[in-house]
């Protein structure tokens, strides 16, 4: 008794293949209608396969199908069409949370308020909400600079990486009038504590950079961090934090400055690769790169002298 496939009729065999190859003679013409295939709802296929006048012995395999077999209701139930709708539930219920957690940065207890800012601090970093944001920046700058003003320990830090994080959100339109003068009293006051401080400096140096339309602010702002980092007598963790703000404030700097920064910065950062400080000694090589790799392009013979100076002086 043979199996089922040997009869290329069968049904068994017909779910096997989609369309069974067949040579034809020349100049014949014959139709193939296939026994039903056992397809869910009743679907059938048929083939046909013709062979033209003016082909030669080999015939060509043309498939036509039912087209109700690729229409929505497929037997496998796929209907053709994406649900969105629970992409839209999810952003509503996103927005309600976050909502509700900017709520409570008001609140009067300093535990709740920093595990909202901590929430939303995480939802910052994951999603762009710059348009739920609209119509709720001035209550949130009012928030983050009373936080910058009046909290302390990991409130007063969490608010700083706020103004940072909401910078980011949105870009030029950020505030920047609000939240200079709050951070800039923070960093230059001795009694708080000197990573609240550093976190301070960060901050206003990565909002400056992010709404940078005034050269001459972002110059005015490197001078005060090369007043930083020249102090030696500073705590270590706010001379890496002023290194690191100057040399990101470096890289939107008018390029005409590139060469004085040279000139008058270089022996600076040269001094600080000597330091004990492991972070400075990273962060002065840094700055000294990219000062370098900046001035490049606009004077190499100052390029030339500078890296004499720092070949002699090793």
């Amino acid at each position: 008794r043979g199996s089922c496939y040997d009869d290329v009729s069968h049904p068994r065999c017909l779910n096997s293949i989609n369309v069974l190859p067949l040579v034809m003679p020349k100049n014949k013409k014959k139709k193939v209608v296939p026994p039903e295939t056992g397809l869910s709802n009743g679907h059938q296929a048929s083939a046909i396969v013709t062979q033209p006048d003016d082909e030669g012995d080999t015939g060509s395999v043309i498939s036509s199908m039912d087209g109700s077999i690729f229409s929505d209701q497929d037997p496998s139930g796929f209907t053709g069409a994406v649900d969105d709708s629970s992409d839209d539930q999810e952003v509503i219920r996103m927005e309600d949370i976050l909502l509700e957690n900017i709520d409570m940065l008001t609140d009067k207890s300093s535990k709740t308020r920093l595990s909202a800012l901590t929430y939303v601090d995480k939802t910052f970093c994951q999603k762009v909400v710059s348009d739920f944001l609209t119509g709720r920046v001035l209550e949130l700058m009012e928030v983050i600079t009373k936080g910058i003003k009046r909290a302390s320990g990991a409130e007063r830090c969490q608010n700083a990486r706020m103004a940072m994080l909401l910078s980011v959100q949105l870009g030029t339109e950020f505030d920047l009038a609000s939240a200079k003068p709050v951070l800039t009293t923070a960093m230059n006051d001795a009694s708080i504590p000197v990573m609240e401080r550093a976190m301070c400096l960060n901050a206003l140096g990565f909002c400056v950079f992010m709404s940078a339309i005034d050269s001459l602010e972002v110059v005015k702002l490197m001078e005060v961090f090369e007043g930083f980092y020249s102090n030696r007598r500073l705590n270590p963790s706010l001379i890496q934090a002023a290194l690191n703000s100057w040399s990101l404030l470096l890289t939107v700097a008018p390029q005409m400055l590139i060469r004085q920064l040279v000139d008058r910065q270089f022996s600076v950062l040269q001094t600080l690769l000597g330091s004990d400080s492991t972070g400075i000694n990273i962060s002065s090589g840094q700055a000294i790169s990219l000062l370098f790799e900046l001035a490049r392009d606009c004077d190499v013979v100052c390029i030339m002298d500078s890296l004499i100076m720092c070949g002699t002086a090793y």
